[in-house]
């Protein structure tokens, strides 16, 4: 038995290339018809379905998947739109592995995630930047749930009550904007290293 070890480069490079569609379109990632990996987390569709079901009966807090997931195809935009690539890339990254379930089914546990509105929004967009470092920069081709378990020692930060409010305030707005811009920023300048 031959096992082939890719060094980090040559999976940076593979994520960049559109050979990662070749064996699974996306429109297979989205049914998850075909697609190996862990039962439950390889049909977007019927996740994101559950999902809706979830939300109509407001069982969790719809903001977290939205900025989770949000962040991640911003951030995946960024990269695509740096590096010449089309939106297959951004959509990859949001339809392929585990992103949709955590976002759904484990941020959003009422226990572990924070209890006021701001808190909520800095967490999710929090688990998205590290989703999507640890996917980019790291070794692992996942992240979701080492974003969760390293975001959930942040949550009493998140809503201590010196510094956060149960609504937003334009100064924590401004803050938040130039936060993402930064983000973004260093991302651009990150992936410029990889290749």
């Amino acid at each position: 038995m031959c096992v082939f070890i890719a060094s980090p480069n040559e999976i940076s490079n593979n994520l960049f290339s559109s050979g990662v569609l070749e064996n699974f379109s996306l429109i297979d990632l989205f049914t998850g018809i075909g697609i190996p990996g862990s039962i439950g987390e390889v049909s977007f569709f019927l996740i994101l379905l559950g999902g809706i079901y979830l939300a109509v009966r407001t069982s969790f807090e719809v903001r977290i998947p939205l900025v989770y997931v949000g962040t991640v195809f911003v951030l995946a935009s960024a990269v695509a739109i740096y590096k010449g690539l089309g939106i297959w890339y951004p959509m990859f990254h949001i339809l392929s592995g585990g992103l949709i379930f955590g976002a759904i089914f484990m941020a959003t546990d009422p226990v572990t995630s924070p209890i006021t509105k701001p808190g909520r929004v800095y967490f999710a967009f929090a688990l998205g930047v590290v989703t999507f470092f640890i996917r980019i920069f790291g070794s692992l081709p996942e992240g979701v749930v080492f974003a969760i378990l390293i975001m959930n020692m942040f949550v009493s930060s998140f809503d201590y009550h010196k510094w956060t409010y149960s609504r937003f305030t334009k100064r924590q707005g401004v803050i938040f904007g130039i936060v993402i811009l930064l983000t973004i920023l260093v991302t651009i300048v990150g992936v410029s290293y990889v290749s």
